[in-house]
C-alpha cells in the first residue's frame, strides 16, 4: 500500500504526560509548622506580658509601696469637738511607718465613723509622709436614762445622749477628751419613754415624738432679754484651738446690744495645758479689750486632765464691740528656751462659755434707729420677735405683717429669726410688732394718731424697758 491509513481511535495513540502529585505528609508538615509558629508567638506574647506585669508589680512595690520615702511620719488630726487628737489617731488604726500610698483611706474613714460621737470624717494624703484627718463631732443636746438589769442583780442605769438630729451616742469618757466634754450627764434635758433596744449607738431614733422634742429651742444661745450665754462655738470657733509658744494669743470678738448695758460678766473656761510647763513662770491671761481681767495659774497637778474654771470679768470693761483675748505665757526652763518648743502649749475648748447679765438701756422711740431696737446687728443670738394682731387679721393686715418680717429678714443676713403670732395679747416682756387696725391700739400703748398707713414706735405698756412697733 502506498500509504498507511491513520487510525481514527485516539485512545490507541501514544503520548507523554508529566504527572506531578504533592505528598500529603508534606502538606501536614506545613500546617504543623504554621500552628507551631502561631502557638509560639501566642505563648511568647503571654509570657512577655506576664513578665512585664510582674516586673511592674515588683517595681511598684520596691519604689512605691515599700519605699521609706512614703512612710507615714505625721498623722495630722483636726476636730471641731473635744476628743483628744491622740485618741483619734488610735481610732484610725494606722501604724506609724505604714506606707502612705498603700493605705486604704476608706478603711480609715470607716474606723472613725464607727465611733458614735463622730458625725463625719474626711481623710486625705499629703505627700510624701503626712496623713490628714478632719473630724466633725456630734454635739449632745439631750439624754436618755435606761434602766437595765445588773450582772450581780439589781438595776443599773445606762445613759445615752442624742444630738439635734436624733442620732444616739454613748457618753465620752472624760479621759478621752482634751477638755471636759460638756455638757455631762445631769446637765442635759432628759427624754423619757424610750427602751434600750430603740437606742443603737450611731443610729438615728425614728420616734416622731423624740425628734419633735429635740427640735425645741433648748439652745443656751436663745435670745433672752437681760441674759447672754454664748459658747465660743456660737461666737465662730467651730473647734478647739491651741496656744503655742512663750507668748501666744487668740482673740474672739463679741458684741452687746445698743439697748443693753452689762452689769455682770463671767467666763466659763474649759482648757488643758502641757505638763512640762513651769507652774511658777507660766499662766493664762484673760483680757477684755486689751485689759487683763484675770490670770490663771497652771499648776503641775492640773495638767493631768481637762480643767474647767469660772473667771469673773469686770463688767465696766465691756462696751458695744469687744475683744476677748486668751494669752498663754509659757516656760519649760529657767534657762535658754526654744520659743516654739513642743512643750509650750495650751488647748482651749470651743465649748467654753461667755456669760453676761445685762440691764436695759432704753432708747428714744425714734424711727431713725430702725431696725433697732427690734433687731440689733450686734446681737448674734437667735431672735424671737412676736407679731401681734388685734382681732382676726384680713388679707391686707397679713400682707403688712409679711412685708415687715421680710424687711427684718433681709437685715438679719442669714441669722435665725422667729416671728411667733399672737391675737390681742402683748408679750409680757420684750419687743413686739403690733398690727393696729380700726380696732385701735391695745390699752396703755400710746401711739401717734394716724389718718392712713403709718409706722410708729411706742413704749411697752407693761414693760417700759422695751418698745412696741405699731403699723
Amino acid at each position: 500500500m502506498w500509504f498507511k491509513r491513520e487510525q481514527k481511535n485516539r485512545r490507541l495513540r501514544r503520548g507523554h504526560v508529566l504527572n506531578v502529585k504533592l505528598r500529603s505528609d508534606r502538606v501536614n508538615a506545613a500546617r504543623t509548622r504554621l500552628v507551631s509558629v502561631a502557638l509560639g508567638v501566642t505563648c511568647g506574647t503571654a509570657f512577655g506580658l506576664y513578665l512585664l506585669w510582674r516586673t511592674g508589680e515588683w517595681a511598684l512595690d520596691k519604689f512605691v509601696y515599700e519605699n521609706s520615702t512614703f512612710a507615714i511620719q505625721n498623722i495630722e488630726v483636726q476636730t471641731d469637738g473635744v476628743i483628744a487628737p491622740e485618741q483619734l489617731r488610735r481610732w484610725t488604726r494606722v501604724r506609724p511607718g505604714a506606707n502612705l500610698i498603700a493605705l486604704d483611706l476608706a478603711s480609715v474613714k470607716r474606723n472613725l465613723e464607727l465611733v458614735s460621737t463622730i458625725e463625719a470624717v474626711s481623710v486625705e494624703r499629703v505627700l510624701p509622709h503626712t496623713l490628714k484627718v478632719r473630724v466633725t463631732e456630734r454635739d449632745p443636746v439631750a439624754q436618755v436614762n435606761v434602766p437595765l438589769p445588773g450582772s450581780a442583780g439589781g438595776i443599773t442605769v445606762s445613759t445615752f445622749q442624742l444630738d439635734v438630729a436624733g442620732f444616739v451616742m454613748q457618753p465620752l469618757d472624760p479621759r478621752l477628751c482634751v477638755v471636759r466634754s460638756a455638757p455631762l450627764a445631769g446637765e442635759l434635758p432628759v427624754i423619757t419613754g424610750l427602751s434600750g433596744t430603740s437606742l443603737p449607738p450611731g443610729r438615728r431614733v425614728e420616734s416622731p415624738q423624740v425628734l419633735a422634742a429635740l427640735a425645741l429651742p433648748i439652745d443656751a444661745g436663745q435670745a433672752t432679754p437681760g441674759n447672754y450665754r454664748l459658747s465660743f462655738k456660737q461666737l465662730g470657733r467651730n473647734q478647739a484651738f491651741s496656744l503655742r509658744g512663750t507668748d501666744a494669743r487668740f482673740s474672739i470678738p463679741f458684741s452687746v446690744r445698743a439697748d443693753e448695758v452689762i452689769t455682770k460678766a463671767s467666763l466659763k473656761l474649759r482648757y488643758a495645758y502641757s505638763p512640762d510647763l513651769l507652774s511658777e513662770l507660766s499662766k493664762i491671761n484673760v483680757l477684755v479689750n486689751g485689759e487683763v481681767a484675770a490670770s490663771l495659774a497652771l499648776p503641775k497637778a492640773g495638767a493631768s486632765g481637762p480643767v474647767t474654771q469660772v473667771v469673773e470679768l469686770p463688767a465696766q470693761l465691756i462696751t458695744e464691740y469687744n475683744q476677748l483675748t486668751l494669752q498663754l505665757i509659757g516656760h519649760y526652763s529657767t534657762g535658754c528656751e526654744d520659743p516654739q518648743h513642743s512643750s509650750l502649749w495650751a488647748t482651749i475648748s470651743h465649748l467654753s462659755e461667755l456669760q453676761l447679765v445685762a440691764d436695759a438701756a432704753p432708747q428714744a422711740n425714734d424711727l431713725a434707729l430702725l431696725p433697732e431696737p427690734f433687731f440689733d446687728a450686734r446681737d448674734g443670738r437667735k431672735l424671737s420677735l412676736p407679731v401681734v394682731f388685734l382681732g382676726a387679721p384680713d388679707n391686707a393686715t397679713l400682707e403688712a405683717a409679711g412685708t415687715l418680717a421680710s424687711w427684718f429678714g433681709l437685715r438679719a443676713k442669714g441669722r435665725v429669726l422667729n416671728f411667733p403670732a399672737a391675737l390681742d395679747t402683748l408679750p409680757a416682756k420684750g419687743h413686739a410688732i403690733v398690727l393696729v387696725g380700726a380696732k385701735g391700739a391695745p390699752a396703755g400703748l400710746k401711739l401717734p394718731a394716724a389718718t392712713g398707713p403709718a409706722l410708729a414706735i411706742g413704749a411697752h405698756p407693761d414693760d417700759i424697758e422695751f418698745g412696741c412697733g405699731g403699723t
